[in-house]
């Protein structure tokens, strides 16, 4: 935090002179790090962007990716408050990978009772890897 606030001093003191990241790059370089499996740097990066973002433009398409670097970074609590975020912004197969995720999330934090509520809402026509994930969870929270 305290270096994000530096380069903002800095380039206010600066101007002109020095050239700053659009919040389109931000969020492309936060993306290439995640490929990169650089979750800690990725996460710092998509919390920049969220940050500076006014206009909730980049919200939906930051919250899967950073749950993901929360959870590969064992900050799982948090990760489950982001996958909620992107639950309601995705459709379909991808909302039940997330909700399997957050139900993980509350499988490694031994919350039991919230891993059976994710499990349970979970719709009837999923894969065959997702209902197999299912029941594993299920047997675990039991």
């Amino acid at each position: 935090m305290r270096l994000a606030i530096c380069i903002i001093l800095t380039i206010e003191l600066f101007g002109g002179a020095l050239k700053a990241q659009n919040l389109e790059q931000t969020f492309h370089f936060a993306n290439n790090l995640y490929e990169q499996r650089e979750y800690k740097s990725a996460l710092e990066v998509y919390r920049r962007t969220l940050f500076f973002d006014q206009n909730n433009k980049f919200g939906p398409r930051v919250f899967k990716n950073m749950a993901d670097c929360l959870y590969e970074t064992t900050q799982y609590n948090e990760a489950a408050y982001y996958y909620d975020l992107a639950y309601f912004v995705h459709s379909g197969g991808l909302q039940t990978d997330i909700s399997l995720k957050k139900a993980s999330c509350h499988l490694l934090l031994r919350e039991y009772n919230q891993t059976k509520i994710e499990l349970f809402n979970l719709p009837e026509d999923i894969s065959t890897e997702q209902k197999e994930l299912a029941i594993f969870y299920d047997a675990m929270a039991n």
